[in-house]
């Protein structure tokens, strides 16, 4: 569907088989502009115009006695009709628009409650609607504070200091918690870990990195899901979308490189 389609409405016409002949030839005279010609299973035609030229269409073919019928509508402004008596609406904006322009396809579900028209949600605002918001065309309002419960994430940019390291672990494993070791290159990964578990004997501790199977990550992942796992020496593949709540500590190894 092209954007024009889009924007300015569409619709798909319907030709019976016994006029499609008549009918398309009008529409070559006419300099009607379709897309998305094609043949049903009983013989008539369908294609897909703009509002305003299948609205000139039907009146010529109805002047000439040929049956002709608009079987759907799409496109932006049949989306803004449908939600225009709506209490509330949530637009993913790009994403909505994307959406839109690709497939045809509308989310117009979620309502907001209160006399809100259009809530548009942020993570990074787009220049266009940062400038609205800054302008005052737009309200703005910034979510800045963690929930209640949350503690604020406390970071250490070091030099390499073995003492700083045995003190982080120490601490965590007093509170009975998980380290995440993370030792961005595979060939030393495993004299890292044992390096580690010679100052910490008592400790259990597992290597992973993206070059070991997937049944293998599989069961040093568990063990450290349920706890079996102290200290994970591993590479940046666990910045794929982990959530182990008991692990609160993370050690990066020469993080300017990464």
């Amino acid at each position: 569907m092209s954007i024009a389609l889009v924007l300015r409405g569409s619709c798909t016409v319907a030709i019976p088989a016994p006029h499609r002949t008549a009918a398309m030839n009008l529409c070559m005279q006419m300099g009607v502009q379709y897309s998305g010609f094609r043949w049903r299973e009983d013989g008539s035609i369908c294609f897909s115009c703009t509002v305003s030229s299948a609205r000139r269409f039907l009146a010529a073919c109805h002047k000439r006695d040929i049956a002709v019928e608009i079987v759907a509508y799409r496109g932006l402004p049949q989306f803004l009709k449908r939600i225009g008596s709506r209490a509330g609406l949530v637009v993913g904006g790009v994403l909505a628009l994307t959406l839109m322009v690709l497939s045809g396809l509308f989310v117009w579900d979620v309502q907001v409650s209160g006399n809100v028209d259009v809530l548009t949600l942020t993570a990074t605002p787009i220049p266009r609607t940062l400038n609205m918001a800054m302008s005052g065309i737009r309200d703005i309002s910034v979510l800045d504070e963690a929930p209640g419960d949350r503690r604020p994430v406390q970071t250490y940019v070091l030099e390499h200091d073995n003492a700083v390291i045995y003190e982080a672990i120490r601490r965590e494993m007093r509170r009975g918690g998980q380290v995440f070791y993370l030792h961005n290159r595979v060939q030393g990964i495993f004299y890292k870990a044992e390096w580690l578990k010679k100052h910490f004997p008592d400790i259990n501790i597992a290597v992973a990195h993206g070059k070991m199977s997937e049944n293998e990550l599989e069961d040093i992942m568990y063990d450290m899901v349920n706890g079996k796992t102290d200290i994970l020496v591993c590479t940046t593949i666990i910045e794929t979308g982990l959530d182990i709540p008991n692990a609160n500590t993370i050690i990066i190894e020469n993080s300017d490189c990464l």
